[in-house]
């Protein structure tokens, strides 16, 4: 049995994962200022506000944002900034409780190299979510929020992508677990973002939270998905941090804007200044690659016998270090099946959830943009996963659906 190393240890007990597990007793009281699941009603009723519309879909809310960046942040403050905001006390508090020296300035200070980096659409995008707030909240606020990712840092997350000859139907199939500790307020806080963009960009659809502008999962247009894992450990010697990169969420998200399969994803990423260490699982309608990824290098790695999976460990000969971890092994079981199915997926994702730290779990279906889609008390992977139709979106013939077109309603009715 490999042992875990001191420094190692180290790393891990420096991140936000297990900043968050010392704060827990805590904050758990103190972090809560949301109603029960995201569809018991902290979104509010279903409703228009300009181009954007906040819809139900099996009880997952759904913001569907169109238009310019001004226009979609608009959009975005109007259903979700209060809660946004709300969010906003649960770093604050942690970094308190934890005495970090200067608390959240000094946190808003480190954050200020990635933020000059942040993409100009996606700048103005969080602008005009601010403005909507009318001065409750800071652009910084929002900006450094979408950093606290690279900066602090967990140690989960699990994917399992299943190609189409090993699938019982012939489609791929991507599920993935999103691990991630909810200081008392994410698990009941997800909600399935569409940007319908008027620039040119790719559509697509982020599962995330409000106030993220990056992505952590998502799936656009051409059928192509990702998902992020973080990693603590490679043989190349590079920093853990850099900071001369943009947010890597916001790096995921111009992945979807641009890219239409995994080798576009993968080039994409290699000629991208990169902030941290991650595996980036990808999946287009017939493949599925894991991009692994320092600072300074990158390295990709295919799917075996039919699958691919993915934890929080390099794997690749050129970064690989640690590779023990119990879930891995759990996944590649997949293999010996003759055919997995939908269900098989899901049972799998079950099998490795990390308790209170689950607070998504989902399955791509890229070849006809379809999302399967479990949330609310973690771990949520004992079900139900809500089927969540992205095609009426994602799928262009022509004009969109009828099912996709917002209702008609007075701009900013409730």
């Amino acid at each position: 049995m490999t042992i875990i190393s001191r420094r190692h240890a180290r790393i891990a007990s420096l991140g936000f994962f297990a900043l968050c597990l010392a704060a827990l007793p805590v904050l758990l009281p103190l972090a809560s200022p949301f109603p029960v699941r995201a569809d018991d009603g902290v979104f509010g009723p279903a409703r228009t506000y300009d181009k954007g519309e906040l819809r139900y879909v099996e009880g997952v809310p759904v913001i569907i944002l169109r238009g310019s960046p001004e226009e979609r942040g608009r959009q975005e403050g109007s259903f979700s900034l209060n809660i946004a905001a709300g969010m906003l006390n649960a770093p604050r508090k942690l970094l308190d409780l934890m005495e970090y020296p200067g608390g959240w300035d000094a946190f808003l200070e480190k954050s200020r190299p990635y933020l000059a980096r942040i993409p100009d659409h996606q700048r103005r995008e969080i602008e005009g979510m601010v403005a909507m707030g009318k001065g409750r909240v800071g652009y910084e606020d929002i900006a450094a929020a979408n950093v606290i990712p690279d900066l602090y840092r967990s140690f989960a997350c699990s994917s399992l992508v299943v190609l189409p000859e090993k699938s019982d139907d012939g489609k791929l199939r991507f599920g993935r677990n999103l691990d991630f500790f909810s200081v008392g307020a994410l698990d009941r806080l997800s909600v399935v973002k569409v940007y319908l963009p008027d620039d040119g960009k790719l559509r697509f659809a982020s599962i995330g939270f409000p106030g993220m502008v990056g992505c952590l999962s998502g799936i656009n247009e051409a059928g192509l998905a990702l998902a992020v894992h973080e990693v603590h450990l490679s043989s190349d010697g590079s920093p853990i941090v850099a900071q001369d990169a943009m947010p890597y969420t916001m790096m995921l998200r111009e992945v979807l804007e641009t890219c239409r399969n995994v080798d576009e994803a993968a080039e994409l990423l290699r000629a991208s200044a990169r902030s941290t260490r991650l595996s980036i699982v990808t999946a287009d309608p017939r493949r599925a690659q894991a991009v692994e990824f320092t600072p300074t290098n990158l390295a990709v790695r295919e799917a075996e016998d039919g699958i691919l999976a993915c934890t929080n460990h390099f794997r690749t000969p050129e970064l690989r270090s640690l590779t023990w971890c119990l879930r891995y092994p759990r996944l590649r079981e997949a293999a010996d099946r003759p055919r997995v199915s939908r269900a098989d997926v899901m049972t799998k994702l079950h099998e490795v959830n990390m308790r209170f730290l689950t607070v998504q779990s989902m399955v791509f279906e890229p070849e006809d943009r379809q999302l399967y889609l479990a949330l609310g008390s973690p771990p949520v992977t004992g079900g139900p996963y809500r089927h969540v139709d992205l095609s009426p979106w994602l799928v262009r013939a022509g004009e969109l659906s009828e099912a996709a077109k917002p209702v008609l309603q007075p701009a900013g009715s409730r």
